[in-house]
This record gives C-alpha cells, structure tokens and sequence, in this order.
C-alpha cells in the first residue's frame, strides 16, 4: 500500500476511555465520584493538584497496565473504516499527550485493539507536531486546547464530541 495522506487521532478520549479509569482511582484514593467521558463536562477532575499529583504516582506505578487496560471507545463499523481507509493508501499517526514512559503500554495497546499500524507519538505540543506533517488529511482531537492551538495552525482537526467539549465544535 502506497501512502499518499495521513489521518491522525488522539488517543485519550478519541480513541481510549482514559477518562472513566482515571476517575475511578480518584474514587478509590479520595472519594470522589466517577464519570464516564459522557459525563465529564470539563477537562478537571474534582481533586486537588496535589491528589492529582498523587493519582499520576499511583498509574505510574501500575508498570503501563492502567494504559493497556483502557476501553476502546470505538466500535467494531469503525475500527472497519480505519482498515478500508488504510487499505486505500492513508496511512496512520497516533499522538498523544500522554508521559513518554507510557510508550510501550500505548504501542501495546494500538496493537491489542487491532488498529492500522502507524508512528506512535508522545509529544507535549500536538498542535505544532501536527502543523509540520506533510500530507495530513485530518486529526480527531477531544481537548478543546489543544483543538484550539490546531486551528490557530491550520491543522485540519476533527472533534470527537463530548459535553466537555461542545463549545468548539
């Protein structure tokens, strides 16, 4: 297969639930209630940066296991549209926001799920990564900063729709 564009995607909250995970170790660790991605209506959690903190530590410690054990947020009629588009001649980039020592659980994880092969890219600034790419065709995105400095860029992004992220579709 002959690439000739790239389709990009986020993987927290596009991709994966990292977001019902997360809230369920701040209900262990602090008591708070946890929501699912659907239920979140902002980026923030009900804790302190300081249990936030604590929380990042704590998944730290689980040796990547907390980030091969998320949910695919797909279904089975998209994961066929990714492998039709790949057939096609698109090729795959995953970027993400996540710490770099979660590489190797992420990388598992796109491979555990089945998903078209591509470059795995743990970066701080998606938005300026992206703008440097030749031939993207598009990027599915749910923060609604980093979908922000995307468009400040021009990069052609997608938004997976959340209520935490309705106001900039």
């Amino acid at each position: 297969v002959i690439v000739t564009k790239i389709i990009g995607f986020d993987l927290d909250g596009v991709l994966a639930d990292f977001t019902r995970p997360f809230a369920n170790i701040t209900q262990e660790m602090y008591g708070h209630r946890a929501r699912s991605s659907g239920g979140q209506v902002n980026w923030r959690f009900p804790v302190s940066q300081e249990q936030e903190d604590a929380v990042w530590r704590h998944i730290d410690a689980t040796n990547g296991r907390f980030w091969r054990e998320l949910k695919p947020l797909f279904h089975e009629g998209e994961l066929d549209d990714m492998w039709d588009l790949h057939r096609e001649g698109y090729g795959f980039t995953y970027v993400t926001s996540r710490h770099s020592k979660a590489k190797q659980a992420t990388v598992n994880w796109l491979v555990d799920q089945q998903l078209p092969h591509g470059g795995v890219h743990h970066v701080k600034d998606k938005a300026a990564y992206l703008a440097g790419l030749a031939n993207l065709a598009g990027f599915l995105e749910d923060s609604p900063n980093h979908v922000a400095a995307m468009r400040r860029l021009d990069v052609p992004v997608y938004v997976r729709d959340w209520p935490y992220n309705r106001g900039i579709l």
